[in-house]
């Protein structure tokens, strides 16, 4: 069982002590128990573990609009908040030395003691994956952020034998393409984020083990040699390597926590990026949760759409210009790679990370599309200044990865996540108060 810190023990006992949480409790177990009368079944202590949950979800679901939930759920609120506060401030005076005082190291600490509370807890109830819903279109801090990866990228059987092939011989986990993938990693790394040419080793082995089993596209054999692949991008996996390789590099699972989380992602359904299914990844796939997750949620695609229609929807006269100055070229097929590489490339590494919390927590990788949407409705007014394709892909590659974190959260905010918080079930943002930490 995961530990957790002592303030976050402090802040359950508090709640479970308090009249709010008692007198919901009471009407749970009322719920409870007038359900299993209604059905004639067995007490409550003789049902499985299963059947447990089904009775205590179904009478949850009657009480979510009750007084007593959300008096409940207020009062969770604000003894969060305070726990937060409290414990914020005290890790301050304790390290005064290293740490300025003021608003904005208070507000960082709250947020780094926020996802490390809420990572113990997803450690402990795995189970309860739902819940990632309520951070929809936030802000998570790297230990959190990791926990959700972690989470939604699962494929232990994928290590296991990355491990064990590594134990017979390093060559077993080295593709025959190894120094094709060295140049194509390099490529990669150049294109989207040079800063990360430090990782390229690591890169270039994930990608070549993945390569041994077939599980990446491979570039024709015209376009081999130097001069063409210069100026041809590597196919759209190279550049998924890089955003986990940059979010997994702190972590503590070695090389082949990398090889996980990337056999995982190759394995998860893509709907509208038009990729080729990968062949050798199909003997991997993550853990039963992860793939019923993704495929509930993909099989959404049909009534989905790609970005240029999303645009068209919430902003008809920006569509409109770049489909004029686009010419021959739609805009569908200038968006295409930047959705198929997953924001690699066109965001800065703040905004994939962003881009990617957002997709794997609803469990779906169709949602790029409208984040792609959102990123030239904030680039907007400089995109109607462009007079031609030239001049807007010049512009896109210039101030895309400029734009921050909160740019693309406000302008998802404003047009999209209402459709998708729908889409997945999950809690309006009016249900979650924002937490703001006293100076």
């Amino acid at each position: 069982m995961v530990e957790v810190d002592p303030w976050l023990a402090a802040l359950r006992q508090r709640v479970t002590r308090s009249p709010e949480y008692r007198a919901l409790s009471a009407q749970l177990f009322g719920a409870v128990r007038a359900s299993l009368r209604a059905d004639e079944a067995l007490p409550f202590g003789e049902l499985s573990a299963t059947e447990q949950r089904v009775v205590v979800s179904r009478a949850k679901q009657l009480l979510l609009d009750s007084d007593a939930y959300a008096a409940c759920r207020d009062e969770v609120w604000r003894a969060l908040d305070s726990a937060l506060d409290a414990e914020a401030e005290e890790r301050i005076v304790q390290h005064r030395g290293a740490v300025a005082s003021g608003g904005a190291s208070k507000a960082a600490a709250v947020l780094n003691l926020a996802g490390a509370g809420a990572t113990q807890l997803l450690g402990r109830w795995p189970q309860e994956q739902g819940s990632l819903l309520w951070m929809l279109n936030s802000a998570l801090p790297p230990p959190l952020r990791i926990a959700v990866w972690r989470l939604r990228l699962r494929a232990p059987g994928a290590r296991g034998a990355f491990t064990a092939k590594q134990k017979e011989s390093p060559l077993a986990v080295v593709s025959l393409r190894d120094g094709a993938i060295l140049q194509q990693s390099h490529l990669a790394i150049q294109r989207a984020h040079p800063e990360m040419l430090s990782q390229l080793t690591r890169i270039k082995a994930c990608l070549s083990y993945a390569d041994s089993l077939g599980a990446l596209t491979q570039q024709p054999a015209s376009k081999a040699s130097k001069e063409a692949s210069a100026d041809t991008p590597p196919p759209p996996e190279y550049f998924w390597a890089l955003a986990l390789a940059r979010v997994f590099t702190a972590a503590d699972g070695g090389e082949s926590e990398l090889v996980e989380r990337y056999i995982a992602l190759l394995s998860m359904p893509k709907p509208l990026l038009q990729l080729p299914a990968p062949p050798g990844a199909a003997s991997q796939r993550p853990d039963p949760v992860s793939t019923a997750v993704a495929a509930a949620v993909g099989a959404r695609a049909a009534d989905a759409a790609p970005a240029a229609a999303h645009l068209q929807k919430v902003d008809g006269d920006l569509y409109a210009h770049l489909e004029r100055v686009l010419g021959a070229e739609p805009l569908n097929a200038l968006l295409l790679p930047h959705a198929q590489r997953l924001g690699v490339g066109l965001l800065s590494a703040d905004g994939v990370d962003f881009a990617w919390d957002t997709c794997l927590i609803t469990g779906s990788w169709e949602h790029m599309q409208e984040i792609v949407a959102s990123a030239l409705m904030c680039l907007r007014g400089g995109l109607l200044n462009c007079a031609d394709a030239q001049a807007v892909q010049a512009y896109l590659a210039e101030q895309a990865p400029a734009l921050t974190v909160a740019q693309l959260r406000h302008t998802l905010e404003c047009h999209f996540m209402a459709s998708i918080r729908a889409t997945v079930g999950a809690a309006a943002a009016s249900e979650s108060p924002e937490l703001a930490p006293t100076s």
